[in-house]
Parts: C-alpha cells; sequence; structure tokens
C-alpha cells in the first residue's frame, strides 16, 4: 500500500488539507478535482482507479476573463494555466500538489515560460494568462475511461491590459497505464507560436518550463539520479540543475518503491536543463536553460518543445529507466504527435 511507512505524516497531511483554507505551509487552497464543477477537467480513469485529471477552464462561477486580471481579483482556486492537477501511479495514487499555500501558482503538472518579460509562471504582480480556446477533434469526453488518453488543445497567452494573443499554443497530451509495468506515462509537446506581425522572445528563471510540485510527503526525501552519472550543478541552497537525457527522482521508502523520471526527446530546441529540489519542497521541471539565453522566434514562426514522464511503481532498476528510454527513442516516430510541420524560431 503507498505510503505505508509514513502512515502519520499522511494523517497529518489529511488534516493539513482539511484546514488547508486558512493558508498552512504545503497545503492545496483549491478543491479536490473530484469536486469539479463540469466542463472544467477531464478526468482519466484506468478501471477503478483516478490516473489523472487535466483542468482546463477556469472555474464554472467565474468565466473566463477576455484578459489577465490583477491578482488582487483573482479567486484562489482559480487557475491562470491548463494543468494536471492529479498524475497518480497505476495503483491510483496521486502524486502532485495544486495550488499550495506557500506557491499559490504551482499546479500540479504545468508548464510556463515568460513572453516579452512578462511571466506566465507566477501570479503575483502582472503576469499572463493562458487561455483555453478550444480542442481539435476528436473533442474529449469529461471523463476518458481507459488505459490511454489523448487531446490536443489550442490556447492563447494573453497579457494583463491586451486581448491580443502575445503567443499561440497548440498543446497535445498523449498518456498511457501500463498495469504489467506498473508505468504511467505522458508525453507532453507544447507548440508557441508567435503572433502574425511580431516577433517575441522567450525567457525566464531557471526552473521555467515542464514542472511539477509534488504532495508534501515527498519533501526532503529520496535521491534525484541523472543518466550520465553526475551530481548536478548547485544553482542555490538545495536547487541543483542538470544536463543529462533524463533525471529520475527515487522514493524507495514508497510503498514497494517509486521513481518519476522526466525525459528529453531528440529534437527540442536545446538539450533539456533540468531543475531540482527537495527542501523545502519537491519539485522538479525541465527547461530549456532560458535564464542563460532567452529564445527569439520570429514572426509566425514557432518554438516547439516535448518531453515524455514516467511514473515507475516497484523497486529502483536502472536497467528499467533505461529500456524505457530506449523505447522512447525507437517508437519516437510512432508516439509523436501528429501536428502539422511548422518552422521553430531561431535562437539568440
Amino acid at each position: 500500500m503507498f505510503f505505508t511507512r509514513h502512515k502519520a505524516t499522511a494523517v497529518i497531511c489529511r488534516i493539513v488539507t482539511f484546514v488547508g483554507l486558512i493558508g498552512w505551509e504545503g497545503t492545496s487552497v483549491c478543491p479536490a478535482a473530484s469536486a469539479d464543477p463540469p466542463g472544467e477537467f477531464i478526468h482519466w480513469r484506468h478501471g477503478s482507479k483516478q490516473v489523472g485529471a487535466y483542468r482546463f477552464q477556469v472555474d464554472s462561477s467565474h468565466p473566463a476573463p477576455t484578459h489577465a486580471p490583477p491578482v488582487s481579483i483573482l479567486p484562489k482556486c482559480r487557475t491562470t494555466k491548463p494543468h494536471f492537477p492529479i498524475l497518480s501511479t497505476v495503483d491510483g495514487q496521486n502524486i502532485l500538489l495544486d495550488s499550495p499555500a506557500d506557491h499559490i501558482h504551482h499546479h500540479g503538472l504545468m508548464y510556463a515560460v515568460a513572453i516579452d518579460g512578462l511571466t506566465f509562471w507566477g501570479e503575483e504582480g502582472e503576469f499572463g494568462w493562458q487561455r483555453h480556446r478550444q480542442f481539435n477533434a476528436p473533442v474529449p469526453q469529461s471523463i476518458v475511461h481507459g488505459e490511454t488518453m489523448s487531446f490536443e488543445e489550442i490556447l492563447d497567452w494573453i497579457g494583463p491590459d491586451s486581448t491580443k494573443p502575445l503567443a499561440m499554443e497548440r498543446r497535445q497530451i498523449a498518456t498511457r497505464a501500463d498495469r504489467n509495468a506498473r508505468t504511467v506515462f505522458v508525453d507532453w509537446t507544447t507548440e508557441l507560436t508567435a503572433p502574425p506581425d511580431k516577433d517575441i522572445e522567450i525567457s525566464g528563471s531557471h526552473y521555467y518550463g515542464l514542472g511539477m510540485r509534488f504532495i508534501p510527503e515527498f519533501n526532503g526525501r529520496g535521491h534525484f539520479e541523472a543518466r550520465d552519472g553526475s551530481e548536478g550543478t548547485v544553482f542555490r541552497g538545495d536547487e541543483r540543475l542538470w544536463s543529462s537525457d533524463w533525471i529520475a527522482y527515487h522514493l524507495p521508502d514508497e510503498g514497494d518503491g517509486l521513481t518519476i523520471v522526466l525525459y528529453d526527446r531528440p529534437g527540442n530546441p536545446r538539450p533539456a536543463t533540468w531543475f531540482t529540489m527537495k527542501e523545502p519542497f519537491a519539485y522538479m521541471s525541465a527547461t530549456l536553460a532560458f535564464h542563460e539565453k532567452a529564445i527569439h522566434v520570429k514572426t509566425g514562426k514557432t518554438l516547439r518543445s516535448s518531453y515524455r514522464i514516467a511514473v515507475i511503481s516497484g523497486p529502483w532498476r536502472r536497467s528499467r529507466i533505461e529500456q524505457l528510454y530506449a523505447d522512447f527513442l525507437k517508437n519516437k516516430a510512432a508516439h509523436a504527435p501528429q501536428l502539422d510541420p511548422l518552422v521553430s524560431g531561431h535562437t539568440t
């Protein structure tokens, strides 16, 4: 059973979650996705287990705005970006934390960068808004049953003072729950396209990109391992940056073991720079090292990045992670998002 060796911690966390609205550190200020209004989430279930949930719309009681509101009127449970508040093991145990009181802009599994100096990561001061426009056919149902779930979403990235998008995103999500391998996969591809009349500059902090905030039970525990065996580079405090084909977060004392892996897809604009930390909370993200060098995307051109996440239940086996990486490379053409070919912007 998941977390059996940390029952006391789990009980405390449940109590803290119950009183989370008073703002205790590490708790979520948003309700569970299982209690969502209709038309805001896609729930993914495999058998009797909920394996994931994707939130694509704002709270139905607060219709999607035509522009990004100032933080003073941002309801605590509204998100500025579509994201996964829930991603689980094959046994249905969620690993993500959505909008904790210490960082309300951390939304489970999410993608965010800065465009022309405007952050789409944070939710304080001036920030941008990823507005869901539509799902391309086939449009997903609100509840998806089965081993796989996939969809393609169009989003407008808008600023606080204009309804005109700073960029358009085409996002494709493809997931799979493999009970035999005891692994849940998420393939995430983002294409950011500059407006037809303006170049854009994509930048951000050292953690901007595809990020995951983990549940409090993971804080300060486990260890990270890169494919090349390096120790990473200390950025500040417990934060490290790594350059490798994959990065794994291994938690050996979660049930019979749990490993979360981020894989870099060959052909991305730059090799991945992985961001990791365990203290004071556990986080990892896939970045393009925007803090070192911004990426300039010319008018009408597109920046595409793609990664795979694997949530592996069971004892640590490096050979298993390598085999999954080999399968990823072998089948990347078959499993790559079927998108129209677009030309990437150049870097500066």
